[in-house]
């Protein structure tokens, strides 16, 4: 599978690159180790065309805060609902896949 090579932002820490947004990850689950920790990924747009797709990275200390990373796609043009639907669906799988492989590698199972 191919690398995801998006500019993400981030309020606080501004523009990282996938692997940058891993090790703010990293940095913040390495300061309460013993937390629960949950990562959510999605996908939105707005109903107009042409559409960006934004997605989002947030990590959530559960109880306790978190932080969120996001990344807008080019504009495309969608024809009906179902087509964005899927193209925010896809969206979210692809860097879901992208960031499950690059969480195992380097915290591992």
């Amino acid at each position: 599978m191919a690398r995801v090579d998006k500019i993400f932002h981030n309020i606080s820490r501004g523009s990282l690159t996938l692997s940058e947004v891993m090790d703010e990850i990293g940095e913040f689950i390495s300061l309460k180790p013993e937390r629960e920790y949950k990562i959510v990924i999605g996908s939105d747009s707005a109903t107009k065309n042409p559409v960006s797709v934004v997605s989002t990275i947030t990590i959530w200390r559960v109880g306790n805060g978190g932080m969120y990373f996001w990344t807008r796609a080019r504009e495309a043009v969608f024809h009906t609902l179902g087509d964005r639907m899927i193209a925010e669906a896809m969206q979210s799988i692809l860097l879901a896949q992208e960031m499950k492989s690059r969480l195992r590698e380097k915290f591992g199972e």
